[in-house]
């Protein structure tokens, strides 16, 4: 027997070594890529974690085919800057930048000439008010100067951006509220880091500029400013680069500001033509009443700013359309049509409560693109809050596309677009309180080769996460008493009438017969919204749904069956109470596995 003892205690400890890996690997491991969103974009990567609410930045490194990430991060040594690069092979490489920093938000990053990177952020130093700073660092994280707080000491900063409107030097505009009202002032760095043109304040009053150039060279500008009893004005004007004159400021929009709402301040997006003002308004909600944000914008033809139109951005609240075949400027291929062939808007029946954190792609193209978060869903899930893109064209939305998806939801997108059109995005995934995934996603053919395909480490993290799942599911088996107490109460009532009958008579087998009947009909239509949450919904097309919410279910029922005639072929007492409380067993228990981690996540 020492024989079989020593073989007991080492498959024992096999098995508990196993347990551990799955539990530990259940708890600890987030997903490193994300769900499947839209069918032109990449499964998103984790590049790094965020310990602030801050949009992270993104350009395109044509020289090394790289796309770039910055954002902030708490390290042991307080914050920093960290910056990740990811190839075309999907491979991340981070460095933190050694900058110190007491309390920095809104981080901004700007390529320079010759492998190097332009970093801007907000920081207020003990004892002093939000100030701009500027250093300089190659792409690998190598610094090249210290920073320094370009906008003085005695300033006040609130919001800035930064623009090229000329070779080999920088131009960053800011709100200074240090006077009391916000004055926006201007400054020109060349990309050696040296002061081309000193801060000097603009004379026009203004909070969060914006500014994007076009290809002729044209400055667009954008803000927002306070009003009397606490409304608040959208503004368009026009900069030239040469005079650093503007234009007289256009109205886009004027709204009030009560109570819980919070403005996304205005971006710009341009199309070949037209000129496209977009800015969010969010109500967000207290106690039981539930928050909403809207995405407006006004869109004209370039140099007629009094002609502008428009309205919200609406998208449905869908994360798996139904989507068309289309192309345009950028390398996508299909799209929900949100404008009718007449260039009217299509009417959504259940548009999206929550449009907001709008990131309008830089440049000029035959098309404007614009990142925003949206809460959208599954068929009969709980909506989630994730990043989608919708297409500009003429001065209208003309669609949409679901660019990131993860379980938890996803917030602050940014872009970038590469030499072939193709989009680069980067975006938080929501965590712990006060942690956030950093993640990263592509239209890039490459990148999706890489990321869309199903590696031995994928399906072993699948199989871990589910393992984890259903280990939480099980504790659903009050859910079974739904599910059983019809054919239980059949049955009972049948041995009270026949006791003598088994599977041997057709008595019995009628008897078993009808438990099952009764067993499908409280799981299927005493809770039919059971059935949406079927694994596989969020990676097959609309139009094929239907095989999952029919043959999932068959497939159990199948199963439950065949373990049900392993019983009655083996057993010399083919008792009814016992075959059907195998086939309900089997069928119950796959059903809660596969079903309830998909109704907990939503």
């Amino acid at each position: 027997m020492p024989g079989i003892s020593q073989r007991f205690t080492r498959t024992s400890v096999l098995i508990a070594l196993l347990a551990a890996v799955v539990l530990l690997s259940g708890c600890a491991a987030a997903a490193e890529k994300t769900e499947f969103a839209g069918p032109d974009w990449s499964r998103g990567i984790r590049v790094g974690t965020s310990h602030i609410n801050n949009r992270p930045s993104i350009l395109w490194d044509s020289a090394s085919g790289n796309a770039v990430i910055s954002y902030l991060t708490n390290t042991e040594q307080g914050w920093r800057i960290q910056i990740a690069r990811v190839n075309a092979q999907a491979e991340v490489s981070a460095a933190t930048l050694p900058f110190p920093m007491r309390a920095p938000t809104r981080q901004q990053m700007v390529g320079g000439g010759q492998d190097t990177l332009h970093l801007f952020w907000l920081d207020s130093p003990s004892g002093q008010r939000p100030g701009l700073y500027h250093a300089r660092a190659k792409t690998d994280a190598t610094p090249l100067d210290e920073p320094v707080r370009i906008s003085g000491d005695a300033s006040d900063v609130t919001g800035y951006c930064t623009f090229r409107a000329a070779d080999g030097a920088l131009d960053v505009l800011w709100a200074d509220v240090s006077g009391g009202n916000p004055q926006m002032v201007h400054a020109r760095l060349a990309d050696s880091g040296e002061i081309l043109i000193a801060p000097h304040a603009l004379g026009i009053a203004g909070a969060d500029p914006y500014a994007a150039v076009d290809n002729n060279g044209t400055v667009h500008l954008a803000w927002h400013l306070g009003q009397a009893m606490g409304a608040e004005k959208i503004l368009y004007a026009t900069l030239d680069p040469a005079s650093l004159q503007v234009s007289e400021p256009t109205v886009m929009a004027s709204f009030p500001m009560g109570t819980g709402l919070a403005l996304y301040p205005p971006e710009i997006a341009l199309e070949t033509g037209w000129v496209y003002v977009i800015w969010s308004l969010e109500q967000r909600g207290g106690g039981l009443t539930p928050g909403t944000a809207e995405t407006q914008y006004q869109a004209f033809p370039i140099g007629q700013p009094q002609r502008h139109s428009g309205g919200p951005v609406y998208l449905p609240a869908l994360a798996k359309p139904e989507y068309q075949a289309a192309s345009g400027a950028f390398n996508y291929a299909h799209l929900y049509p949100l404008a009718s062939r007449d260039g009217g808007a299509v009417v959504l029946r259940s548009p999206s409560d929550y449009v907001y954190m709008p990131y309008a792609v830089p440049g000029q193209r035959d098309e404007a693109a614009l990142f925003v978060a949206s809460s959208m869903a599954l068929p009969r899930r709980t909506g989630k809050v994730q990043i989608a893109f919708a297409l500009l064209d003429d001065g209208r939305v003309k669609g949409y596309e679901v660019a990131v998806r993860t379980l938890s939801g996803s917030l602050r997108p940014a872009a970038a677009v590469d030499d072939e059109g193709a989009f680069h995005v980067a975006c938080l995934g929501v965590g712990g309180f006060g942690t956030y995934e950093v993640l990263y996603a592509s239209t890039s053919p490459a990148v999706r080769a890489v990321l869309n395909r199903m590696t031995g480490a994928d399906v072993m993290a699948l199989l871990l996460g589910k393992t984890w799942s259903a280990a939480s599911a099980l504790s659903f088996f009050p859910m079974l008493v739904i599910w059983l107490f019809l054919p239980f109460a059949w049955l009972v009532g049948f041995y009270l009438v026949r006791p003598d009958a088994d599977l041997t008579t057709r008595t019995g087998r009628v008897g078993l017969i009808v438990a099952i009947v009764l067993y499908l009909f409280s799981k299927l239509f005493m809770l039919p919204a059971f059935l949406w949450y079927a694994p596989f919904l969020d990676v097959v097309p609309p139009r094929y749904e239907w095989v999952v919410l029919f043959g999932f279910p068959a497939l159990l029922l199948g199963v439950g069956i065949l373990a049900m005639r392993a019983y009655i072929r083996r057993s010399e007492r083919k008792v009814v109470m016992f075959a059907f409380g195998i086939f309900a067993a089997t069928d119950a228990i796959l059903s809660l596995i596969f079903y309830m981690p998909n109704a907990m996540g939503g």
